[in-house]
């Protein structure tokens, strides 16, 4: 999903009749056009999946005016079918205060010596190839997407610091191209300014991997479709403030985790500390999924904040966040409700 601010998408769909266009990735259907891939995207979807939700007051930006260009991507079959696939947005609500902007960085290519020229896998050999980002400002790293086809064998990302030392982002020895997705740090990872992010992939070209779509192999170059080949790799960061180290994104506590071995019924963790200054992590756990609201309340009953609104959770640990700067002085209440749900916490703001 890519965000077109010059019309280019829409230019190209206006020439034919019907609803869309093919290509094999660009926006005006030309496959060696990659420019595209240089474009702000939002999280990437595969069926089952759950909508990303950033930690609270951080968010990404959708311009004014701008299109959304939707690349789905079909596995071949012998009979014509209908594509029924629809995309909800969800936007910021009128009181959730946004103070951060999600930016991304993508590893192309032109990361590599030699650029997109010297991208190319010689049959029978297994290659290698290892790109670089200097970064010129202090960046916490949210997550990352690293995507290859069926030459694909392996994936490594880590961070080198000025001070020599090393910060492992992922490792995948063993790359499948039917089993790939956003992957997210469950802290976020401060990269100072000077320091590299380096991403590592390799490719077999040989007749021992038995996902080749060649046989003999033959020389493979980049390109989107499967027999081709890609080096692709978005990063996701925000401006570095201090305290992003604690800001997480995983589920459950182990409060939470040891509740749940011993109890049927729905459970919510302690807040701590509290009294609070700042961001809470609300963990809970579901005997079984349901939907859910989750609000803060006053001493009053008034509902100060809506945090979730009618929203599915999975059975087992769950997690939400928020931040309580723009909470006044006193006394709240947390309340999870719905189905047969109904959780409450009190906690003070300082």
């Amino acid at each position: 999903i890519f965000e077109d601010v010059n019309g280019i998408a829409r230019a190209t769909d206006a020439q034919t009749p019907e609803y869309g266009f093919p290509s094999f990735g660009s926006f005006n259907g030309n496959q060696n056009d990659v420019t595209f891939l240089e474009e702000k995207q939002f999280p990437p979807y595969a069926p089952g999946q759950k909508a990303l939700r950033y930690p609270d007051g951080i968010g990404q930006v959708l311009q004014a005016g701008a299109d959304l260009a939707v690349q789905i991507h079909y596995a071949p079959i012998p009979n014509d079918e209908w594509d029924q696939s629809k995309i909800n947005i969800f936007f910021a609500d009128e009181d959730e205060q946004v103070d951060r902007i999600v930016d991304q960085n993508v590893f192309l290519p032109d990361r590599l010596p030699g650029g997109f020229l010297n991208f190319f896998i010689p049959a029978d050999q297994t290659k290698e190839f290892i790109g670089s980002w200097r970064l010129t400002q202090d960046r916490s790293l949210i997550g990352l997407f690293p995507h290859s086809h069926l030459l694909g064998q392996e994936w490594e990302a880590w961070v080198e610091h000025t001070d020599g030392s090393r910060t492992n982002l992922i490792s995948i020895p063993d790359w499948d191209f039917n089993w790939q997705s956003q992957y997210y740090f469950n802290k976020l990872i401060k990269a100072e300014s000077g320091s590299r992010i380096f991403a590592r992939a390799v490719y077999d070209n040989t007749a021992n991997n038995l996902d080749n779509p060649n046989s003999p192999p033959q020389l493979i170059a980049w390109g989107d479709k499967t027999t081709d080949e890609m080096f692709y790799m978005p990063f996701l960061f925000l401006p570095y403030e201090e305290g992003d180290e604690d800001i997480r994104f995983e589920n459950g506590s182990n409060s939470v985790a040891d509740q749940s071995t011993s109890s049927s019924n729905a459970y919510m963790s302690e807040i701590t500390p509290n009294p609070v200054q700042d961001r809470v992590y609300l963990d809970f756990w579901l005997p079984r999924g349901t939907v859910l609201d989750v609000e803060i309340i006053d001493i009053t009953g008034q509902v100060i904040r809506h945090l979730r609104s009618a929203e599915f959770f999975d059975s087992g640990s769950n997690m939400v966040d928020f931040k309580t700067s723009s909470l006044a002085t006193g006394t709240y209440v947390v309340n999870i409700r719905g189905g047969r749900i109904n959780l409450s916490q009190k906690f003070s703001k300082i």
